[in-house]
């Protein structure tokens, strides 16, 4: 896939309550962001970079997104 030779992280849920699910990847986003403090975030559609921008909005780490 055209991931291959990429190191990347994914965030799945099971939750079906849309906020509480939105919730669930904006938290563990930012401490992913926290943790890691990558140099760029790629999201694949304007859902995955309204999270990337609230998350990281939330932990503090200036990372540019990109989709």
């Amino acid at each position: 896939g055209w991931l291959e030779g990429i190191k990347y992280s994914c965030s799945f849920s099971n939750i079906r309550l849309g906020f509480l699910r939105r919730a669930k990847h904006i938290h563990a986003l930012s401490k992913w962001l926290h943790d890691y403090q990558p140099d760029v975030v790629i999201c694949i559609d304007v859902i995955s970079c309204l999270y990337a921008a609230k998350a990281r909005k939330k932990s503090g780490i200036d990372v540019p997104v990109f989709s």
